[in-house]
């Protein structure tokens, strides 16, 4: 029963990455309500701080943001986690926006305002992947390399 209230209370962790502070806040505690650790950065520069003491499964980030945008923060990573799926969100959603996000290493791209149940879905597939992974005995990181391999 102890595991069922752990599964309950930690599904993944999730580092949202926006400089606008009120976006910042609701996302993160829709996120902590559906039972996620959330932990957040104005910035891709502070970011780039919490990435490896945090060690998130998913990374939502704002695309335009001052000082390090979140293309930028993407390639700027000191070491990479291939288990850890970034999602670039923006309010100024282009084909050729997207197009760049998916090939500087994004999985995902969703624009805002967001819509919550897409987002929702998102992170719900990397988490049953990851558990899936992990029921199989295989590495998160194998399948994540597997499938980026894939579609380069």
């Amino acid at each position: 029963m102890a595991d069922d209230a752990t599964d309950n209370r930690h599904r993944g962790r999730i580092l949202v990455v926006d400089d606008e502070a009120n976006a910042r806040a609701a996302l993160s505690e829709i996120l902590r309500d559906e039972g996620y650790d959330t932990e957040t950065a104005a910035d891709g520069f502070k970011a780039l701080g919490k990435l490896e003491e945090f060690a998130p499964d998913v990374v939502l980030t704002d695309l335009k943001m001052p000082g390090l945008d979140g293309i930028t923060f993407m390639e700027k990573q000191s070491a990479p986690s291939p288990q850890t799926v970034f999602v670039v969100m923006t309010a100024f959603g282009t084909i050729t926006s997207a197009v760049s996000a998916i090939k500087k290493g994004a999985d995902n791209y969703l624009t805002k305002p967001l819509d919550y149940e897409a987002l929702s879905a998102v992170v719900e597939r990397r988490w049953r992947r990851r558990s899936s992974c992990k029921r199989r005995g295989l590495s998160a990181n194998v399948s994540a390399s597997a499938m980026r391999s894939a579609t380069s």
